[in-house]
């Protein structure tokens, strides 16, 4: 501290630990525990009072100004750069300081903006909630509610309300639209080994497999009528074969 017998022009020249009352025109110690403002015109009982973009030094007792580039960490008495803010706390550049986030904010972009959340919850545009809205879809694998589950790139179980690597077991994946169905739709039949829907040819409604002898109904195209016969759709009855037409 400064002796007493020295003068000092103005409070920021109080020695470290030391506040400049101006009451008494006298550079006095800050009491046991507490922070000299890095002014020196008052002292802080928590470091976490120090101005922004300072930090507290328990070996000075005193709040310090963090070097260019770099901001406080109130709670961790040290200055830090602005991506080493840990998790639970977020870069408030306005601020200089690491800031804690929202409690239910596991990770944050600011106090109220959820990145990611704790325990079961579920992210939802910046929130965690406990549950996802009725028009969005469970994402398991990233804890979040998404309003379609291709924008992760990832099969929807409409049913389920769930978005999924791999289809569940007697689910069929439709890859074209990234789909899982218990039945797979008109135009495309199951294919057991792959666990997938696949296009029927292209005469076909409904079939059992990929090739046009595999047909189990047929289209109408334009005015053409086709016929069936023996899994085929034909615009003319082979050689003595009638049509015959189901009413």
């Amino acid at each position: 501290m400064a002796n007493h017998s020295d003068c000092v022009e103005e409070q920021s020249f109080c020695d470290v630990g030391t506040w400049g009352n101006i009451s008494r025109n006298q550079c006095q110690r800050c009491s046991a525990n507490t922070f000299a403002d890095s002014h020196h015109t008052t002292c802080y009982s928590t470091s976490n009072e120090c101005r922004n973009g300072n930090y507290g030094s328990q070996n000075y007792w005193q709040c310090y100004s963090c070097p260019s580039g770099t901001i406080s960490y109130p709670n961790f008495f040290k200055c830090v750069l602005p991506t080493e803010c840990e998790e639970g706390y977020y870069a408030n550049l306005l601020m200089k300081i690491c800031k804690e986030c929202n409690k239910n904010c596991k990770t944050c972009a600011t106090e109220e903006y959820c990145l990611s959340c704790h325990n079961s919850s579920l992210m939802y545009k910046g929130f965690c909630e406990k549950e996802c809205p009725i028009s969005t879809f469970i994402n398991p694998i990233h804890m979040r509610c998404e309003d379609s589950c291709k924008n992760s790139n990832l099969f929807t179980v409409p049913e389920l309300r769930l978005c999924v690597e791999k289809c569940p077991h007697k689910y069929y994946a439709i890859i074209s639209t990234l789909f899982c169905v218990m039945k797979c739709p008109e135009g495309s039949y199951a294919e057991e080994k792959t666990i997938t829907c696949e296009s029927c040819d292209s005469t076909c409604k409904t079939c059992r497999g990929p090739a046009f002898t595999d047909c189990l109904s047929f289209k109408t195209i334009g005015n053409k009528n086709y016929f069936f016969y023996n899994f085929q759709c034909l615009e003319i009855c082979p050689k003595n074969y009638f049509t015959h037409e189901e009413s």
